[in-house]
Order: C-alpha cells, then sequence, then structure tokens
C-alpha cells in the first residue's frame, strides 16, 4: 500500500496488487472508498463505506482536482 496524497484525516492509497481499472482506496476514520480514476464513463464512485455524503462530495471534488497525479502515481506503481 502506498499512500499517494494526504487530506486531513483521509488517506487516498494505492494497492501494489490491485488490478485496473486504475483507481484510488480513500481511507478514513472508520471510512473507505473506491473511486475509478478514469476510463469511458470518466471517474467514478466506485462503492463507499460509511462516509457522509457531505464527505463524499469533498472527497470526489478533492479526487477531481489530484486526478492527473493520483493517475501518475498509479501507472508509476503498476509499471505503466
Amino acid at each position: 500500500m502506498v499512500m499517494a496524497y494526504r487530506l486531513g484525516n483521509y488517506r487516498f492509497v494505492i494497492y501494489s496488487n490491485d488490478n485496473e481499472p486504475a483507481h484510488i482506496h480513500v481511507v478514513g476514520p472508520g471510512s473507505e472508498a473506491k473511486v475509478q480514476l478514469a476510463g469511458k464513463t470518466g471517474m467514478t464512485l466506485i462503492w463507499q463505506h460509511s462516509f457522509g455524503p457531505a464527505e463524499m462530495r469533498r472527497i470526489m471534488v478533492e479526487v477531481e482536482w489530484t486526478r492527473d497525479m493520483l493517475l501518475r502515481k498509479w501507472n508509476d506503481i503498476h509499471g505503466r
């Protein structure tokens, strides 16, 4: 697991043994979400557990703002 980015209590992590499509896991206190970074539909929330609606909106905005950097890290980690 590589922490690609941090925002307050949220860690944006990439697992080295994960499969495509490129995605990020956002981990918070007792919460987690998986967000696809690219694809036919663009950035997409795959699933989330225990984030409130306002938290999830903030996370999605942050993923959108940092998407290029997160995709570069995904590609570096996965040798693409």
